[in-house]
């Protein structure tokens, strides 16, 4: 069956400080169905006439599955609009149309089987409601058909909207086409994507049947083993799970949700680490998007907690490092086209011998606004003394019990489509064991600082561990202070910034830098003691590129970011914490504005200055105001009020 005309893929751009989720907007490709599929050819208005001739149809469809029988040669024609599903026949027997007045189930019938998805996530396939309509032909010349339920919840039930058309074939048999309502449905109403099904063709004179051909195997009664019946925006889906050695039926979740609000349910599909989200409504029903989850999923729930009353996809991701297992809970939703990821916090940390930590994370909708906590569940295994593990750097870390915030709660900000924190408490934090006081005796020693050990073997380590070819080459090579007297090095490979350090106890550690699309991306990194304690904190910039929407044409936003981290010593090695990250710099072509970070005069300072406007002004300037982000502050405008925003070392991270 011919699939539609090509059209140029397109790539959706990383969205601001969205994690490592790659966004694509899938083209539609030719169709690769399984030979039980039909694909529905989206017809224009008028596009058939119901006259016997089936010349105007796109596609067709062989009824190659045996039901009964050997049954008679038929070809089908199916398609859609919005009124309804649109069929088409011709079948290949001797003599004309086995006929009686009863339109019994022993008579020559065209029939469609479709089975809805019932509203949900499920683990793989979903629950299905399934009917069947028949298409009883007439005798020309002698009598008039019938379209009827002949299986289902409506069985029996003649429907009166539907349309039907025959024709003698030339040779015996005979054409036939015709229309069948949504509304003949009750689940059509909101669900036309996700659909299974089969074309099926009786032949039989009304005592018996002789023989039942199909398109594919699957019954009202078992409906699981029906075919797809795929839509527009579903029929690239096969050829681009092909390329994966999978089909639809390998999905490890389905939700049928309204994820846009527009009273029509989505279809969403994961495989992997992939999410499909498609819809008859959703780009126009024409495409589907997919989404690179990142992590291994182990839930999927779909519901609102941003109070837009429309579903949100809550994940649970987990991630392996080592002997340690990490999960997290994001939350995204579909703002117009585009999926965004609103709400991010890493939820457990575990252990190999069984320790843990986990936050319990809730939502709540209460008289239009959404709100989300987080707090701690008593630690396992872990006290502060023993817990030395890296702090996550793509999502809000995980409490600690022994730590200084004992909850946190956020805000959903429809402005800036996230979460925005608004509260803490606080607690008193766990104080570590102190070290051996010196005796009366003990003279001060003064701090030798010694030449940076020799790191190049665990910069090999490194590359070995992360299967870093050496064609990747290090760059914005530096030495870097971890601890007052000790030095190690810092290197971009790619998109990893790695920390080494040498001697007796040498290690490294890295953080992926995956708010850039591309290494090209990342512009600098230097180091600066931003906290004044003898330490280096790294500062990486680079360039998040998202895309404008709204106006005649889709522009490029090129916004730039400095991250800031500390490397921290743990245990025998090193880690990478994320302290501050803010947006300094943004632009689309030559209009920019842009602002000046400096580490601060005053000790455990970090400054960003108010700068210059090229091109915009406060009037032209196309975005709206901006709250602070999870994990990103906002850039500082050149005609903001405050010409300097400080933030201050609070012993853990930079806070305004």
């Amino acid at each position: 069956m011919p699939g539609p005309g090509p059209f140029d893929p397109m790539r959706l751009s990383a969205l601001l400080a969205a994690p490592p989720l790659a966004l694509l907007l899938a083209a539609l490709s030719p169709h690769l169905a399984r030979a039980a599929d039909v694909v529905l050819d989206r017809l224009a208005p008028g596009a058939i006439k119901l006259d016997g001739k089936l010349y105007e149809w796109p596609g067709s469809t062989p009824a190659s599955e045996s039901i009964e029988g050997s049954g008679p040669t038929t070809t089908f024609y199916a398609g859609y609009d919005d009124q309804g599903l649109w069929i088409g026949a011709e079948v290949a027997k001797k003599g004309g149309v086995g006929r009686t007045s009863s339109f019994g189930a022993n008579e020559d019938c065209v029939s469609l089987i479709v089975a809805f998805p019932k509203v949900g996530v499920w683990k793989g396939q979903p629950s299905l409601v399934a009917y069947e309509v028949g298409f009883y032909a007439g005798i020309p010349g002698a009598s008039t058909g019938t379209v009827k339920h002949r299986a289902g919840p409506s069985a029996g039930k003649t429907i009166d909207a539907a349309k039907l058309f025959e024709a003698n074939r030339k040779g015996g048999g005979y054409y036939l086409e015709g229309f069948v309502p949504w509304s003949a449905f009750p689940e059509a109403k909101t669900t036309r994507a996700g659909l299974r099904g089969a074309l099926r063709v009786y032949d039989g004179d009304g005592r018996s049947l002789r023989g039942v051909r199909a398109t594919s195997g699957g019954a009202v009664d078992a409906p699981e083993r029906l075919g797809n019946l795929l839509t527009l925006a579903e029929q690239g889906l096969p050829a681009d799970l092909a390329a994966r050695r999978q089909t639809l039926r390998d999905a490890s979740y389905e939700v049928i949700a309204d994820l846009t609000g527009d009273a029509m349910y989505e279809r969403a599909l994961l495989f992997g680490r992939t999410l499909f989200v498609l819809g008859p409504a959703f780009k126009e029903g024409k495409q589907f998007v997919a989404l690179d989850v990142g992590a291994e999923v182990l839930g999927l729930e779909a519901r609102d907690v941003t109070g837009d009353a429309k579903s949100d996809l809550l994940f649970t991701t987990r991630v392996r490092a080592g002997s340690i297992t990490r999960e997290a809970l994001g939350v995204w939703m579909l703002a117009g086209e585009r999926p965004a990821r609103v709400f991010a916090h890493e939820t457990a940390v575990l252990g190999a011998s069984g320790e843990e930590l986990r936050d319990r994370v809730s939502f709540s909708v209460a008289k239009g606004k959404a709100t989300a906590s987080v707090g701690y569940e008593p630690a396992k295994g872990w006290t502060v003394a023993s817990y030395r593990e890296p702090i996550a750097a793509d999502v809000d870390p995980i409490l600690w019990p022994w730590g200084s915030v004992k909850e946190r709660s956020f805000s959903f900000s429809s402005a800036t489509l996230s979460f925005v924190k608004d509260r803490e408490t606080s607690q008193t934090p766990a104080a570590m064991p102190a070290a051996s006081k010196p005796t009366a005796t003990t003279a001060p020693v003064a701090a030798v600082i010694a030449p940076p050990p020799d790191t190049s073997a665990v910069f090999r380590q490194y590359r070995k561990d992360r299967g870093v070819g050496a064609e990747v080459r290090a760059r914005h090579v530096a030495d870097v202070t971890v601890v007052t007297g000790r030095t190690g090095r810092v290197a971009l490979y790619g998109r990893d910034l790695v920390v080494a350090i040498g001697g007796d106890n040498a290690g490294y550690a890295f953080a992926q830098m995956t708010r850039f699309a591309s290494d090209k991306d990342i512009l600098e990194v230097s180091v600066h003691d931003a906290t004044g304690d003898g330490r280096d904190e790294i500062f990486v910039r680079g360039v998040v590129r998202a895309t404008l929407t709204g106006g005649a044409v889709e522009q490029e936003v090129a916004r730039e970011i400095v991250a800031v981290y500390t490397p921290r010593p743990s245990g025998s090695s090193v880690q990478l914490v994320p302290v501050l990250s803010v947006e300094v710099a943004r632009a689309i072509g030559a209009d920019r504005v842009e602002a000046t970070l400096r580490v601060g005069s005053a000790k455990g300072t970090i400054e960003v200055v108010r700068g210059a406007a090229k091109g915009w002004t406060q009037k032209t300037y196309p975005f709206g105001p901006e709250e602070q982000k999870v994990g990103l502050e906002p850039l500082l405008l050149p005609w903001a009020r405050e010409p300097v925003v400080t933030y201050k070392w609070n012993g853990e991270k930079f806070t305004r």
